[in-house]
């Protein structure tokens, strides 16, 4: 109850709202006090207001009054913006210059594109000619032959075949390329070739490298087995067993004492600690 009522009290001055009385009051103070001057644009909105709220009151003298503040107050906002800075002359004049770049980089678009095409290598033109490229589709003579029955295409007068919106191109496909009346080669491919050949060499490698490999060591887990293979200078390497490595690298870690072990420790004051090494500089004076 208490967090609330505090939260309530803390946020009242965010919720307050001042009525026209009150802005008019503080307004009118700060301007005799000569502290802050109130915004134009903040004056003008007020003042037509107040200008929309005489007339509606029928408070004719009050209105007139309220007219000629606002007359005044628009002049004196006409002449302020008139009023340009240096920083302000200075960034029209970068804004006209570069509405004229613009524009003549518009007017000369097509020739800046074929500067760049020309400066541009064959992969970077590879998207533009995709692009620039006659959309065109191939079918069998069969199926083009039916969907001109079918009113699906049309033949142009010049002989060339479209689709019925006219937008791409299609072609027949040469007899020798349907898998019907493709012909049977008794030549085989030349990338087919070089693929079966460093096939067979890769498992005559394989099949060396396995009748040059020996296993040493008991049982059937491979763990606990040392490999040893021939390179192919002819000299043998041999790899340790997987067990005995992890095990080695166990014992160079430093030991995990248990929760229970450090319990039944018993801990050293510093007067038992300094009496010890009082003890042992003496013993290796003494030596």
């Amino acid at each position: 109850m208490a967090i609330k009522q505090y939260n309530a009290i803390k946020e009242m001055p965010s919720r307050h709202k001042y009525t026209d009385e009150q802005v008019t009051v503080m307004v009118n103070r700060k301007r005799a006090s000569g502290k802050s001057q109130v915004s134009l644009g903040v004056e003008i909105v007020r003042l037509e207001r107040d200008v929309a709220a005489a007339k509606t009151a029928n408070n004719f003298d009050k209105s007139i009054e309220l007219e000629a503040r606002l007359a005044q107050m628009q002049h004196a906002n006409e002449q302020r913006l008139a009023v340009k800075t240096e920083d302000v002359v200075r960034i029209n004049e970068i804004n006209k210059r570069n509405r004229e770049i613009n524009m003549k980089r518009d007017m000369d678009a097509s020739a800046s594109n074929r500067a760049q095409m020309d400066n541009m290598s064959a992969a970077q033109k590879l998207q533009y000619v995709r692009a620039s490229a006659s959309r065109r589709m191939y079918l069998s003579k069969d199926k083009i032959d039916v969907n001109l029955a079918e009113g699906k295409l049309v033949k142009l007068p010049d002989g060339r075949i479209m689709t019925v919106n006219k937008l791409v191109e299609v072609e027949a496909l040469p007899d020798d390329i349907i898998p019907d009346n493709k012909k049977n080669s008794k030549e085989e491919d030349v990338l087919v070739k070089m693929e079966r050949k460093r096939k067979a060499q890769e498992l005559a490698v394989v099949e060396t490298r396995v009748n040059s490999v020996e296993i040493e060591g008991d049982g059937t887990d491979i763990a606990n087995k040392t490999i040893r293979f021939i390179d192919d200078d002819g000299t043998w390497t041999t790899i340790r067993p997987a067990a005995e490595i992890l095990q080695e690298q166990e014992l160079k870690k430093r030991p995990v004492v248990s929760d229970e072990v450090k319990k039944t420790r018993r801990g050293i004051s510093m007067k038992d600690y300094f009496n010890r090494v009082k003890e042992r500089t003496a013993a290796e004076d003494g030596a």
